[in-house]
């Protein structure tokens, strides 16, 4: 495959086997140049991120995104959307207006569902990017809408801002609900806070909206910073702060940063190439908890499905063992399968965890989930795989594009990939 301009486009040209496709050549997602992904069985996947398109029609496969990729004649598409019938009296009712949401609300307009739908979000937003939070501290909330407000209007997709929700009644005449998004709009599920003297001090931030965003910038900016915790979003606010704030400082109880998501070798890789400033020292742990759901998203109430955040759900990889990932693409993997399982069609949860961050100018892709692993193959400072009991169940990559798409392809076929073949 390769990139070609047509009529002044960049365009993707791929050949797989006898069958030609002319796609758009970025990832509808976030950018990165699809020539330099993953070639699989008649689809692509994102050097970036994880994203996967079918390179017969376009079509999402794999998140995370929400825009089909363009063909050559088309500039954008949407997969497209059935209307709104006002005799159909059934309700989706989707609590929070996060990434499983909105990819729920859109899965089943796409699919035929012509009743009504209904996003209930606690915050006085249209659904946003949350990812660029950390990673573009400040960003106006408008710039980093993931819909239009006409978008959602064309569709018939409500969103109830500043609205909580008490009680949940799966009542007769609500024939879907689905629980997503808890920070968004259900009062049980709050981010953890410290809890030590002074931690209700003014100058002490938590980031969860646009304006906590914002907020952070403008407190940080000149200013000595003490960040507490040191995975992905620490260290991302941590590098976003990189010649703004006067100081920053990292805190975090293990003995490097991404150490319980990508294990220590990736952290010390990853202290190596961050700024002077950033010292891990102390601690944060996350808070354990939420809807146990499983492959069709369902929970023990019929009406009521579970996604995002919020659920746990069995990873193939590790033989079934019913884990929560908290992560973009995982959360719009959910909406989708809950989407398909709300409309009865038993689709079952079937996808890869793709992470992604950025330190400093360095790009760390983790596909895969390797809790609980026994074994670790390292190959100089740059790709790291997770073993359980000699199969590598996830790889983490500094830097080296595609190998962690690669891989993400191999593990999503069923493929098995032993620790002698990763070294």
């Amino acid at each position: 495959m390769r990139e070609v301009e047509v009529a002044g486009h960049p365009v993707l040209l791929v050949r797989d086997h006898l069958q030609f496709s002319a796609l758009g050549s970025r990832c509808t997602h976030a950018g990165a140049p699809l020539s330099k992904g993953y070639l699989g069985q008649g689809r692509i996947r994102c050097p970036w991120h994880g994203a996967c398109f079918s390179l017969k029609t376009g079509d999402i496969e794999e998140y995370p995104t929400l825009d089909c990729l363009t063909s050559f004649k088309v500039s954008h598409r949407v997969k497209p959307m059935s209307k709104r019938n006002p005799i159909n009296s059934q309700t989706a009712l989707l609590l929070g207006a996060g990434p499983a949401a909105l990819t729920c609300a859109e899965i089943l307009r796409q699919e035929g569902f012509t009743g009504r739908i209904v996003m209930v979000t606690r915050e006085n937003h249209l659904p946003y990017d949350k990812t660029k939070l950390s990673k573009a501290l400040g960003a106006k909330a408008t710039d980093i809408y993931l819909r239009s407000q006409s978008f959602l209007d064309a569709h018939s997709i409500e969103v109830w801002m500043e609205k909580e929700v008490s009680v949940l009644n799966a009542a007769p005449t609500i024939s879907q609900a689905i629980l997503l998004s808890p920070l968004s709009s259900w009062p049980r599920f709050s981010p953890r806070r410290l809890q030590c003297p002074g931690a209700n001090l003014q100058n002490v931030c938590v980031l969860l909206t646009p304006e906590d965003s914002s907020r952070i910038l403008r407190l940080a900016t000149g200013k000595r910073v003490a960040i507490v915790g040191a995975s992905f979003i620490g260290m991302e606010v941590a590098a976003s702060l990189v010649g703004k704030a006067a100081c920053i400082e990292v805190i975090e109880r293990a003995e490097c940063p991404y150490q319980a998501a990508l294990g220590c070798q990736v952290g010390q890789v990853a202290m190596k190439v961050s700024s002077p400033g950033m010292e891990p020292e102390g601690f944060l742990e996350r808070e354990e908890g939420g809807a146990r759901g499983q492959r069709f998203m369902q929970t023990s109430a019929p009406s009521v499905f579970a996604a995002g955040d919020v659920a746990s759900f069995p990873v193939a990889l590790l033989g079934g063992k019913n884990i929560d990932i908290c992560h973009w693409q995982i959360a719009q993997a959910h909406g989708r399968v809950a989407a398909l399982n709300m409309l009865q069609r038993q689709e079952r949860l079937h996808t890869v965890p793709f992470f992604w961050t950025k330190l400093q100018a360095k790009s760390i892709r983790y596909a895969g989930c390797g809790i609980g692993y026994t074994e670790t193959v390292l190959k100089g400072d740059l790709i790291k795989s997770s073993a359980w009991d000699g199969i590598v169940t996830a790889v983490a990559s500094l830097n080296f594009d595609p190998m962690v798409a690669m891989v993400a392809e191999i593990l999503y076929s069923g493929k098995i990939i032993t620790k002698d073949e990763a070294e």
